[in-house]
């Protein structure tokens, strides 16, 4: 009975030396994962802060693509007068590369550099950019911006429509 007792209590404490963790310091067993980190949190604007007076864009035909694109003007656009458009890509998909190529239709010239492509780019993060473009007619004018975005399950893309009412020249301030 002693004897039982005895290879009892022997199993009972080679069986909880094994559950014990490694004291601190000690190399990692091997097979096991070590213990993750939490990403570091990025310093910076909120998305809402970053897109805070902007509105969103139209989209263009369909398209599966979660993305969304925002803007805001600096002022109303008025014949002959350059205006910056204040972009804002928010994508909810992580990509490889981002690129965009901006058009206007016949009144409305887009600025001469082109909107660079974007790198890697991740969900719920907002991508400001700033196009300039100039009105030459009065009255709607569309500007388009096609969104490429590789990834690497291949290749989608989505277009956005900004409506411009434009001012004739004499209504500028």
């Amino acid at each position: 009975m002693r004897r039982t007792l005895g290879l009892l209590i022997l199993a009972a404490v080679a069986t909880a030396g094994c559950q014990r963790d490694a004291a601190p310091g000690a190399a990692p067993k091997a097979g096991s994962a070590p213990p993750s980190a939490p990403a570091p949190k990025k310093a910076g604007p909120t998305v809402a802060e970053a897109t805070q007076g902007m509105v969103e864009a139209t989209t263009v035909g369909k398209s599966s693509l979660a993305v969304q694109l925002k803007f805001a003007l600096e002022r109303r656009p008025v014949v002959g007068t350059p205006l910056k458009v204040a972009l804002a890509w928010l994508p909810d998909v992580l990509a490889d590369q981002v690129d965009v190529q901006a058009t206007g239709s016949v009144g409305l010239q887009v600025g001469a550099s082109p909107i660079p492509a974007l790198g890697s780019v991740e969900p719920s993060e907002a991508y400001p950019q700033t196009l300039e473009v100039t009105p030459t007619q009065e009255g709607v004018q569309l500007l388009t911006l096609n969104f490429t975005v590789k990834r690497d399950d291949g290749v989608e893309a989505r277009a956005f429509a900004i409506p411009l009412l434009v001012a004739p020249a004499s209504a500028a301030p």
